[in-house]
């Protein structure tokens, strides 16, 4: 007897039973927005701290 081998889509591919699969859109919205809120909470005290750091400096050259 013998056995194949049934290839398997990969898992994002794999569509699964009981349960709606995200659409597309709603992926890339989710995304977009994971991504401005990583960046607003890097960004953010980054710009602060370059301020801080520019107005500390203009004292030294007054």
């Amino acid at each position: 007897m013998k056995l194949e081998a049934r290839r398997q889509p990969p898992p994002r591919q794999r569509k699964l039973e009981g349960s709606e699969n995200m659409s597309n859109a709603t992926q890339d919205s989710s995304t977009a927005l994971k991504l401005i809120l990583a960046w607003g909470f890097v960004g953010i005290p980054l710009v602060w701290g370059v301020l801080q750091t520019l107005s500390n400096a203009m004292k030294l050259f007054q």
